[in-house]
């Protein structure tokens, strides 16, 4: 339950919405839980992935509710909660350290690849049945996560050296 839960935190933008999406997880698990297949491991991965469905649902859902909004009424006015919200949304991004911009830096695949074997500590096979891709292209997905963090942190020290004045650099 807690790294489902730490999964579905890592998929919605809103605090609010984790509760949901570990709710509706559990629910379609129920529906389909004579889909299940025991003898492929535990039932973590086949949860995960069943979230990741979902919170892909809802992620493209919203998108084509807000530009059918876009379209119908065009664009509106923020009121000032929400231009606070947007300036410390603004802020947040604007202090990020070289590991999260190393992170911007990947695909959606390979961030979610690095955090099914980060922060929720599933093993690449658990990571690939969630994924639903073969044991042996997730760990090459994982290499080129892993190879990309490193070059690009490699780029940043390299450009912070040549930045800094000579006597910040004895």
């Amino acid at each position: 339950m807690r790294r489902l839960t730490l999964y579905a935190a890592s998929r919605c933008s809103r605090p609010e919405d984790v509760g949901d999406l570990v709710t509706a997880t559990f629910m379609a698990a129920l529906e389909s839980a004579e889909h299940f297949d025991s003898t492929r491991g535990d039932a973590l991965p086949w949860l995960i992935g069943i979230a990741r469905h979902l919170a892909s649902d809802s992620t493209r859902k919203m998108r084509r509710e807000r530009e059918a909004l876009a379209r119908i009424v065009g664009q509106r006015s923020l009121d000032p909660d929400e231009i606070s919200e947007l300036a410390e949304r603004i802020d947040a991004a604007q202090q990020h350290d070289e590991l999260e911009q190393a992170l911007k830096l990947l695909g959606a695949g390979e961030r979610e690849a690095l955090w099914l074997v980060g922060p929720l500590g599933l093993t690449g096979r658990q990571a690939a049945t969630a994924l639903d891709m073969t044991p042996a292209a997730f760990r090459m997905r994982l290499m080129r996560a892993r190879r990309s963090v490193r070059k690009a942190l490699r780029r940043s020290a390299q450009h912070e050296k040549r930045e800094l004045p000579q006597e910040a650099r004895l």
